[in-house]
């Protein structure tokens, strides 16, 4: 009854992940619509993203109880989501920090979008230069 219970919570998971890959990703530069993502299916879909890269690399990760890294996603997707809804409710502290918000996104944005070119050019034009002739 206890794996049958794990294993339906499980699929109960994965059926947000799979909302929440499908949902359309709010402006990331608006706090006000990045909270409300958060507090309906952004939440899952942050914390599948923080296991994915972030946990499943480390090795005490693996060592932890099935039932521990059943439980500990879940928790993490509620209290995000308890946490933005809660946020919600005060939109003049909002309106207060959104421009700091939208600025500290843009440059984190605009950071990420010019990797894919760095590691392009990093591959092709720095180490072409000094790459033996093959």
């Amino acid at each position: 009854m206890k794996k049958l219970l794990l294993i339906s919570l499980w699929l109960l998971l994965m059926l947000f992940m799979v909302a929440a890959v499908s949902f359309q990703l709010p402006d990331l530069t608006d706090l006000g619509a990045v909270l409300v993502w958060l507090a309906t299916v952004g939440s899952p879909f942050l914390v599948g993203w923080a296991l994915s890269l972030l946990i499943e690399n480390w090795a005490g990760w693996a060592k932890l109880p099935s039932i521990v890294k059943t439980f500990i996603p879940m928790l993490a997707s509620v209290l995000i989501a308890v946490g933005a809804t809660y946020a919600l409710k005060y939109p003049d502290l909002i309106g207060q920090i959104a421009p700091w918000f939208t600025v500290a996104m843009g440059a984190v944005l605009g950071w990420l979008g010019t990797q894919k070119g760095y590691v392009y050019m990093k591959s092709n034009e720095y180490g072409a230069r000094f790459a033996s002739p093959k």
